[in-house]
């Protein structure tokens, strides 16, 4: 068995949350992903906040004239690009809250935006280093089954 402990830091990280004429939720953002699973922690995030389905969820990620992000690297990339997401959702869910006038969720709440467009909000989630109440890193734990082979008596 092998374990592994890597630091999470949350740096401050910018995410574009937009609700799309037809319901769908689009998330921007300017992190990339070394294919660790950021963009779909980033969509499974964003779904969980905005109550729509998976499916009705997008992440354009890796361009940088996108809200800003930190480089992919350690676990910290997707602990910060997530919070901006979730502020970023939570924002936008009371925005169109306000513009529904009443406290619908937003999966059902119609969409009236000036000129046909869509509904947007950035949000910034702050750094948290030095963040004494909860944990800051990643954990991994890696398995093996081994045997003995007994003619040579090795493992």
């Amino acid at each position: 068995m092998a374990m592994g402990i890597w630091e999470a830091k949350v740096l401050p990280t910018n995410a574009l949350a937009r609700r799309q004429l037809d319901g769908r939720i689009e998330i921007e953002t300017a992190m990339t992903d070394i294919r660790t699973g950021t963009y779909t922690i980033c969509q499974q995030v964003a779904e969980d906040v905005s109550c729509v389905p998976l499916n009705m969820v997008s992440v354009r990620p890796g361009d940088s004239r996108l809200a800003t992000a930190p480089v992919e690297g350690g676990s910290f990339g997707a602990a910060s690009v997530t919070a901006a997401v979730e502020a970023a959702c939570n924002a936008l869910k009371v925005k169109i809250e306000q513009a529904a006038g009443d406290q619908t969720k937003l999966a059902n709440a119609p969409l009236e935006a000036e000129g046909g467009s869509d509904l947007y909000y950035i949000k910034t989630a702050k750094s948290i280093l030095g963040f004494k109440s909860h944990s800051t890193y990643s954990h991994s734990a890696v398995f093996a089954e081994v045997a003995v082979e007994p003619e040579l008596a090795a493992i």
